[in-house]
């Protein structure tokens, strides 16, 4: 029987691992690489641009991380978004 991967939530001090974990994910992600579509300007800003909009889990508790970083998730509870968040993508892409 294969056991289960481990689900916990991520400390500040990783927040850097988890945002790798989720740049890895959306790589192929067609959304995504619409908006970013250059391989070296995903590589370089997509960290930046899921921290901007899932950024604030980390504050709040709501970060989790699955199997030592195979996978991460953010989630963004009411009442803690980043109010900026859309003027600093906005900038990011031009």
């Amino acid at each position: 029987m294969i056991d289960k991967p481990t689900v916990a939530v991520v400390p500040m001090d990783e927040k850097t691992a988890a945002l790798n974990a989720i740049v890895a994910a959306f790589a192929a992600d067609p959304i995504i690489r619409w908006i970013l579509p250059k391989a070296d300007i995903y590589l370089t800003h997509a960290a930046n641009f899921f921290a901007q909009f899932g950024g604030p889990a980390f504050a709040a508790g709501t970060a989790f991380q699955a199997a030592d970083y195979a996978g991460a998730a953010l989630w963004v509870p009411p009442g803690h978004e980043d109010e900026q968040a859309e003027e600093v993508v906005a900038e990011m892409l031009t």
